[in-house]
């Protein structure tokens, strides 16, 4: 039905279908809710969504939350970057889902029932992938660890049995997959994951036990054994294999240098071998390893966020890209920002960029922000319009800020804050003046460049809606129990609506401006004419309290939703209602398209997350096709449609706002009228002053670049001079340099010829006293071989005479074993067949007195069902008629209130029988509670059958510990085994080397790379160069050509000239002529310098040299690099095919351990 819907329920027509195109906004309470998953994409929680964000193309895909959910809790993605882990907190109870992270589809969903709590706080992946870590919340604060494959726990650990306890974490060591942590209120533990699916506690050193007990805020692995621990008084815990270390010197509660500096780390993350740290202040900071003895690390940068004085800076959530080139963090007041290393280790750029459009924050009296496990309703967006004339946006929150929204650019375009909560806001339809609702009074205030100026105030106090024309001339307004319409451009009041008895919670516009329509909590729905300032269609309805109504455009029906949870359908010309859907949670907002055939609604529950409904026009009762798509994650509180009916705009109670494109049941973009397809309006407003501001500086700086254009010139000038100089110099002390070296090379060649010559004498000399050495030394070496082969002969007699007798020996002590054995064994045999024989009967006699309990217990199961079921459907009949009864009632009260008096006596008498009926429903419960205790009864004689059968399990046991005196025999096999392990110990270290031998070639091919990139930038700038010596090139044709051109027009007239040479007034005329045609009136004849032009010639014929030389190394390296890349690839290859050889090995040797390791099975089996 639509990209991310959840359900459908199919009636006659067909629902709108809505399709996300962007969030703004960040849910900042969820744990560890901003993950990198490369260089450019970040993963982090917005709404009732897991956004993936890439921040170069402002591109969000989207994985929407579950059906049935309260929001997400934690977000955790593997180490590979390829899965990640949603947890959310459902009805049914915790639930984490895991995704493709490139596909973003579902591959598993985990939940057990042994998890009380209805969340998980914290996730992690193991380093291999294969097993999940997550952390109840309390009371029970549980810790599973699931097996991905197949989706069930492998290990369930209660970490402390104190629920008022609050745990912040829990991770994978990233180098052990068996290694635990878990840390929070007075809590650390490191855990293992034991082989037998258990995890168990490792123990503390006495030093780490004798400190006492704080608050552990976060806890992050390090290389080689290391991991550090952050507390909560400012002190950085440093372990070693998982036992206290010491606490760091350069501590924040240490080496603190002012009071930001003294915060705590509320968050880890390593990097490079050290680690980065973030908290409050809105600082990060960076530690370093250090090699001075006894201090492990020191913190070597820290780096502040440029709005750390204001509010809501404190940092719970920082992340480092795979390349460690950049560093994004997330802020209490649900900013995400990002930040260049690479730029700012070498003190280049120090700035944080926001990452994203922003988003509506908490209130600014709260100071520190959201954080992970904060209430999602901390940001409510209190107002919401949309332009016209422009792709904008207008919200207002309670953080007391005004921001413009961009939703075709996904942009946020204007910012401004007033220092106040702010309740509503109206959009001019031109996007150039917007309508605030503050406590004290309305303001229009007029939308400039780059802030917003109130210019005119309207006392009308806590004004929670209002509304522009859609001509823009007028403007409505909610003042309590009234509307009042003013002019919009000079703001008089024209006429108040007086009726509703409650505030006012919707005002809607009609197409053409004359009427409007209004909702209140009196249960009013109006329809009025502003022009003559009475109500031209109403409905009343005292039982429910409207907050939002849409009317068609012929004004003859009208839709409405209130806290009663219905969809009410009004018709205005006979005054009634219908229930045109019924839901079970409560909508409060509405939508209904221009041409009345789509209806939208925004979910209000306050226990569920936020949710958008599709409802196709006319809505058949019976059966109504709605679509319901999730969008923020808490209360839906402002939703519109845009004027041309294609983008549907949702904010929520969670600072969201949520732009979503409408299609119809074909897929097509709805599009109203040729007016709607207008082009988008570009004008802004500015201030005169402002103008003239601009003015000025543009004048200043282009004369300010005038001036430095100039000044550059001549220092450029001067500078080559001096570089020529400089170069001439160089060139000559190099010259007689190189001259010098000739000559002493000249003298080395001649040496080393004379000292050739004599040590070839020497080698031939020395070859004959070796061969007359090598034949007298095998002369005496082949004696004493013949000595020691007699020998050997001598000694191998003996030993086969010896063996024999040994031979003998040994078969008959192996007979002798063999005859003992057999008597020995059919003894055993024996003994076990009697206690097998023994056994099978007590099986025997427990299955069937289990299979008689079981029957008993269906059979009284069974009664006791059918008897509660037949109780419930009375019940249940009588409640339904009951409430039909009190309902008719209540309509026929609410619409005969002139009988009041004469049907009063009626109402008392029913009101007789509904206590009667109360007191009937009273006995059926006291009987429910008896059948209850019956059930307990039953269930206690069952727990002592249980007890019986305990009894004979241990009978079974004691057998079974008979069977133990079998296992003397495994000596034997037991020694096979450890001559087997240690042949596969030389196998596993040919392994570790070749591996090592892998990660080697790794990082030359790295290198490679890195070379390469820097010839690519080397190529780029050679390339930049030609390009503008080529321009050069082009430019002195153009003028080469036009020079002809003047020198050709010049000859012919000098040839015309000639045939005048006889006539010399005529030629004198001729030529004055042709030099008024060729030489201009203000041409100045100047020489040029001499020095100038011989250096530039000097300067072309250095640049072309410089080419020649640059080309020829360029190609030369681009071969070194192809060849080099061509060597590494091959030797990746064999590597590739050894790595295949060694894994092949290891198979075959886990299966021989697992055919040695079933031989003592088999042994103790018999």
């Amino acid at each position: 039905p639509g990209a991310g819907s959840w359900r459908r329920t199919r009636g006659g027509r067909m629902a709108a279908i809505l399709s996300y195109r962007h969030v703004f906004g960040v849910k900042a309470n969820v744990k560890d809710g901003l993950h990198y998953l490369d260089d450019f994409v970040v993963v982090y929680s917005a709404g009732h969504h897991v956004v993936k964000y890439n921040i170069e193309s402002k591109v969000q895909e989207f994985i929407n939350g579950s059906e049935g959910s309260r929001g997400i809790t934690a977000l955790a993605v593997s180490p590979s970057k390829t899965l990640i882990a949603v947890a959310e907190d459902c009805l049914d109870g915790a639930h984490v889902f895991v995704y493709h992270a490139r596909r973003l589809f579902r591959q598993k969903s985990l939940a057990t029932p042994e998890v009380e709590s209805g969340q998980y706080v914290s996730l992690s992946f193991s380093p291999d992938e294969a097993l999940l870590l997550s952390l109840g919340a309390a009371p029970d604060w549980r810790l599973v660890c699931w097996h991905l494959d197949s989706g069930k726990p492998l290990a369930i650990h209660q970490v402390t049995s104190t629920p008022e306890l609050v745990m912040e974490g829990c991770s994978f060591c990233p180098t052990n997959p068996t290694k635990l942590a878990v840390w929070g209120s007075s809590v650390l533990k490191f855990l293992s994951l034991e082989d037998d699916q258990r995890i168990s506690v490792l123990p503390h050193s006495s030093r780490f036990t004798e400190r006492p007990a704080q608050t552990y805020l976060a806890h992050c692995w390090l290389p080689d054994d290391l991991s550090v621990v952050a507390t909560a008084s400012g002190d950085l815990l440093l372990f070693r294999r998982e036992l206290f270390e010491c606490v760091l010197s350069s501590s924040p509660s240490a080496s603190a240098e002012s009071e930001a500096d003294a915060g705590p780390a509320e968050v880890l993350v390593p990097y490079e071998g050290g680690f980065l740290t973030g908290g409050a202040h809105g600082l990060v900071r960076l530690f370093a390893p250090s090699d001075d003895e006894g201090v492990y690390f020191r913190r070597t940068r820290r780096f502040l966020l440029r709005d750390a004085a204001e509010h809501n800076a404190r940092i719970h959530t920082v992340a480092v890209s795979p390349s460690q080139d950049s560093l994004a963090v997330m802020t209490g007041g649900a900013d995400m920002l990002s930040l260049d290393l690479t730029r700012a280790l070498k003190k280049e750029e120090t700035r944080f960029t926001r990452i994203g459009a922003g988003t509506h924050g908490p209130p600014r009296d709260r100071d520190e922000g959201w954080g992970p496990g904060d209430p999602s309703a901390a940001a409510a967006v209190t107002g919401l319009d949309v332009c016209t004339r422009k792709p904008l946006i207008a919200t207002t929150g309670i953080d007391g800020c005004l921001r413009l929204w961009n939703y075709v650019e996904k942009t946020q375009e204007l910012c401004e804050p007033f220092g106040e909560v702010l309740l509503c806001v109206a959009l001019h339809p031109s996007g150039l003046q917007a309508l605030v609702g503050f406590s004290d009074a309305l303001k229009l205030c007029n939308i400039l460049l780059d802030n917003v100026v109130p210019a005119r105030e309207i006392t009308i106090k806590n004004c929670r809606e209002a509304r522009f024309a859609r001509g823009g001339h007028l403007f409505a307004a909610a003042n309590g129990f009234l509307i009042q319409v003013y002019d919009a451009f000079t703001c008089d009041l024209l006429v108040t609506l007086r009726g509703h008895s409650s505030p006012v919670r919707s005002i809607r516009w009609a197409e053409d401006d004359e009427t409007l329509t209004s909702a209140g909590l009196d249960g009013a729905v109006y329809r009025w004419s502003w022009r003559s300032g009475k109500r031209v269609s109403e409905f009343v309805n005292k039982q429910d309290s409207y907050t939002a109504a849409e009317s068609t455009q012929d004004g003859v029906t009208a839709y409405a939703v209130g806290v009663k949870g219905f969809l009410e359908e009004v018709e205005f010309a006979s005054g009634s209602s219908r229930h045109a859907v019924a839901h079970d949670v409560v909508h409060g907002q509405l939508a209904l398209s221009s041409n009345g055939r789509m209806l939208f609604s925004g979910w209000a529950d306050e226990s569920l997350a936020g949710c958008v409904a599709s409802y196709a026009i006319p809505i058949d009762a019976d059966a109504p096709d709605v679509v319901t798509y999730p969008a923020a994650s808490a209360e839906v509180t402002r939703m519109m449609l845009t004027h041309d009916d294609t983008h549907l705009v949702v904010a929520g109670a969670d600072g969201s706002v949520l732009v979503m494109e409408v299609r119809d049941k074909e897929g097509r973009i709805p599009l109203r009228e040729a007016s709607a397809r207008l082009p988008w309006a570009d004008e802004v407003l500015m201030t005169k002053g402002l103008l003239e501001e601009m003015a000025t500086s543009i004048t200043k700086l282009s004369e300010k670049y005038e001036e430095l254009v100039s000044n550059n010139d001549y220092n450029m000038r001067m500078k080559e001079i001096q570089f020529q100089e400089r170069m001439k110099k160089v060139q000559e002390r190099y010259q007689a340099e190189l001259d010098q070296e000739k000559t002493q090379l000249q003298l080395l060649k001649e040496e080393t010829e004379d000292l050739q010559r004599e040590y070839g004498d020497r080698l031939t000399a020395m070859e004959v006293a070796h061969r007359a050495e090598l034949q007298k030394r095998e002369a005496m070496y082949q004696a004493e071989i013949m000595g020691e082969v007699s020998r050997f002969q001598q000694l191998k007699a003996e030993w086969d005479a010896s063996g024999a007798e040994q031979r003998a020996i040994r078969q008959r002590l192996v007979d002798d074993h063999e005859r003992h054995m057999s008597v020995v064994r059919q003894a055993q045999d024996e003994k076990l067949a009697a206690a097998q024989q023994a056994r099978r009967d007590h099986e025997k006699s427990n299955a069937d007195r289990l299979k008689d309990w079981r029957e008993t217990q269906g059979q009284m199961e069974g009664d006791l069902e059918e008897e509660v079921e037949e109780m419930k459907r009375t019940y249940q009949t009588k409640h339904e008629f009951e409430k039909t009864t009190i309902l008719r009632y209540r309509s026929e009260n609410g619409v005969l209130t002139k009988k009041f008096e004469a049907l009063k006596q009626e109402i008392e008498e029913q009101e007789e029988e509904i206590r009667a009926l109360k007191d009937a429903h009273g006995k059926r419960e006291k009987l429910v509670a008896d059948l209850r205790l019956q059930i307990k009864a039953r269930v206690a004689a069952i727990s002592e059958k249980d007890g019986k059968i305990g009894d004979k399990e241990k009978q079974i046991y004691e057998l079974k510990k008979k069977n133990q005196e079998l296992e003397k025999y495994k000596f034997v096999l037991d020694y096979k085994i450890k001559e087997l392990k240690r042949q596969i110990e030389p196998r596993e270290t040919e392994i570790q080397a070749m591996r090592k031998q892998i990660k080697e070639v790794d990082a030359e091919l790295e290198a490679y790379h890195k070379v390469n990139a820097k010839m690519d930038e080397q190529i780029g700038e050679l390339r930049a160069e030609l390009d503008a010596l080529q321009a050069a090139i082009s430019r002195g044709r153009g003028t080469v050509r036009s020079r002809k051109s003047q020198a050709e027009a010049l000859q012919s007239d000098l040839e015309e000239l000639s045939s005048l040479i006889l006539d010399p007034p005529k030629l004198r005329a001729g030529i004055l002529a042709v030099h008024a045609r060729h030489v201009p009136k203000d041409l100045v004849v100047a020489r040029a310098d001499g020095v100038v032009v011989s250096e530039y010639a000097k300067q072309e014929q250095y640049l072309a040299e410089n080419l020649k030389t640059l080309s020829a190394k360029l190609a030369r390296t681009t071969a070194v690099n192809a060849s080099e890349m061509e060597r590494t690839v091959r030797r990746n290859l064999a590597l590739i095919a050894d790595v295949k050889e060694l894994r092949t090995r290891i198979a075959s040797l886990r299966e021989d351990r697992s055919r040695v390791g079933s031989v003592p099975a088999a042994a103790a089996a018999a």
